[in-house]
């Protein structure tokens, strides 16, 4: 056998090697079953990779619910930490206190339904505190299914509750509530003063696709700012430097995203990706300086207690 023989075998051994050590790494797991609505039912999953495909939603007949097959499937892929899959799946109506067996081409698990602990996802709130000087306390309720689009709300608006998990304690209550963003002065008048914390609520989270753009805080938090000393607390292991506001969406980047991200509506145009600028980046006058100046004073003199976080263990 020639050297070179050898060597063309020992380089198909390494990289057979490494490919099998890439797949040993890479985890495809269903972290949490949400809902979208009382007949859609979202399979939540997080993969160490990002494939826009890894999910398998192609035979509709392998997820069933009660072993039944669903009724149709749409999914919304996006860059997180590494990727994240939300698969959204038509069911019948489901019954509070009624227990489910829910089956997937990468997994089962059963669940009881109970509208007031199972994870909404067409609900979007400020996900780390609403400021205590604000009269109002508004909640954004809009149903999109990924590349099935958003879905119309037909007949009357639907009333929801928005409580706190820990105490049950009411924190919004209305029909299709959207705040206010243009408005934002501070001045004696309240509605001024309303205005400027929905705009604050925004960043938080409540948003339509209810990300918070804050690093380090909110349970479905920004990964991959375009940070110099985030890679490096990342490499380490530490995450992204905390309250980094990255700038969010709008503008264009690059990622993996189903749909495209192109094909979404504006404030939808997000991935989290470091390598995109408009969307990842940040500037100390553009994003760091207004809510530095404004926080303290929406808070109230207040003080964060991490202890009291009750979505604490959604964080991800």
């Amino acid at each position: 056998m020639s050297l070179r023989a050898q060597r063309s075998n020992l380089s198909s051994v390494l990289i057979g090697v490494l490919c099998c050590c890439a797949s040993a790494q890479a985890e495809l797991s269903l972290k949490e079953v949400r809902t979208a609505s009382n007949n859609v039912l979202v399979a939540y999953f997080k993969s160490t990779v990002v494939q826009a495909d890894e999910v398998k939603t192609d035979d509709i007949s392998a997820w069933k619910l009660n072993g039944q097959p669903v009724l149709a499937i749409n999914k919304f892929v996006t860059e997180a930490d590494a990727c994240d899959h939300h698969i959204y799946l038509r069911v019948p109506p489901l019954v509070n206190g009624t227990s489910y067996k829910f089956q997937t081409p990468h997994g089962d698990t059963t669940f009881v339904f109970d509208d007031r602990k199972v994870f909404c996802e067409s609900i979007k709130t400020n996900q780390n505190a609403y400021c205590a000087l604000s009269k109002v306390r508004y909640a954004n309720f809009a149903i999109w299914l990924g590349d099935g689009g958003s879905q119309k709300i037909s007949g009357d608006l639907p009333a929801y509750t928005v409580f706190k998990i820990a105490t049950g304690e009411t924190v919004a209550q209305g029909q299709y509530a959207y705040p206010c963003l243009l408005q934002w002065a501070l001045t004696k008048e309240q509605k001024y003063l309303d205005a400027a914390s929905q705009l604050m609520d925004y960043v938080q989270g409540l948003n339509p696709i209810g990300k918070c753009y804050v690093c380090g805080i909110g349970f479905n938090r920004v990964h991959n700012p375009h940070d110099r000393e985030s890679a490096y607390t990342k490499e380490k292991g530490w995450g992204p430097r905390p309250g980094i506001l990255v700038f969010g969406p709008g503008g264009r980047g690059k990622g993996v995203s189903v749909p495209a991200v192109t094909t979404l509506a504006r404030e939808r145009q997000y991935i989290d990706n470091q390598p995109s600028i408009q969307w990842n980046e940040f500037t100390v006058y553009q994003s760091l300086c207004f809510p530095a100046a404004v926080y303290p004073v929406l808070a109230a003199g207040g003080r964060w207690e991490a202890t009291k976080d009750p979505f604490v263990g959604l964080q991800k």
